[in-house]
């Protein structure tokens, strides 16, 4: 850590973002590659508290521009993943539908969501802890009640013979015959082929989240600290990144305002054509003694 250099990580990072991924086939995000210098930013910081540096290489090298996640899921294309999603419910058990359901009711993280557990589902509340997450602070959030009823339907298949030691309430069986949590990634590479090209391309299981977020934003009186304790953001700037409202969503409380303004110029109007000719105008003086006299002689001067 002592002879490590701004320019060698620097070099590290303009590698990493041309390097490809052996798995995608296309070139590492800024979202990775800000990850591992993250990592290596927590031994810089290790390095620090023990004394072996004095500043930080960091803090030259600019990090690499991470992508915005402005991906919005429409309500047609929510009706045509929902829809695929009950035509895969041929078996008596679909954890696709049940599992989706959840992730666009709730907000969460999709990995959040396939760990949960049966300790984590408070019946007699209504509500889920999840205690796995991101920035491992745990969190309490409550279900509507037709969300909570279709968690319950699911929640009833533990009665099965072969389901008694699994803890996940979204089960994965391995190759190995163990239990895992839900492979949501894979699943929903399913359900996008089926979707096809009636959805966009973009959409991921985390766009769910960003989507409820987004609703919470545009739909709701909560406020930005109530929807982070619902979504699990430690900060509001980290919150920001999801705030994608869209324009529409103003065009309401535009057309309002609009209409005051009217109402009030044809108020104004009425006023200053009184008796069918312009009332004189007050003087500045008079302005400023009704409207500002407090600030009267601070104006002046200026």
């Amino acid at each position: 850590m002592a002879t490590t250099t701004a320019d060698e990580i620097d070099a590290y990072k303009e590698e990493r973002l041309f390097t490809v991924s052996p798995r995608t086939k296309r070139k590492l995000s800024g979202n990775t590659v800000r990850l591992e210098l993250a990592f290596l930013s927590t031994l810089i910081n290790i390095a620090l508290r023990k004394r072996i540096i004095t500043s930080s290489p960091l803090t030259l090298v600019e990090m690499p521009k991470c992508n915005e996640r402005d991906v919005r899921i429409n309500d047609s294309e929510l009706a045509i993943i929902f829809e695929t999603l009950n035509a895969m419910a041929g078996l008596q058990e679909n954890v696709h539908l049940t599992y989706f359901s959840l992730l666009f009711a709730i907000g969460c993280r999709p990995s959040e969501l396939a760990e949960l557990t049966y300790a984590d589902v408070s019946i007699k509340n209504r509500q889920i802890r999840f205690r796995r997450t991101k920035n491992t602070k745990s969190r309490t959030v409550p279900i509507a009640h037709g969300d909570f009823r279709l968690l319950i339907e699911w929640l009833r298949r533990k009665d099965r013979p072969d389901m008694d030691e699994c803890p996940w309430i979204f089960p994965c069986m391995k190759r190995s015959g163990e239990w895992s949590s839900y492979d949501f990634s894979n699943s929903w590479k399913t359900i996008k082929k089926k979707c096809g090209k009636l959805i966009n391309s973009g959409i991921s299981p985390h766009a769910f989240r960003h989507e409820r977020i987004s609703r919470w934003f545009e739909q709701t009186d909560m406020n930005e600290g109530q929807i982070m304790e619902l979504s699990g953001h430690l900060t509001a700037a980290a919150l920001n990144r999801y705030r994608h409202i869209r324009a529409e969503n103003f065009r309401g409380h535009i057309e309002i305002l609009r209409n005051k303004d009217e109402a009030n110029m044809i108020d104004a109007f009425k006023e200053v054509y009184k008796n069918g000719k312009p009332t004189e105008r007050p003087s500045f003086d008079d302005e400023l003694r009704m409207f500002w006299n407090d600030a009267k002689d601070e104006l002046l001067e200026k």
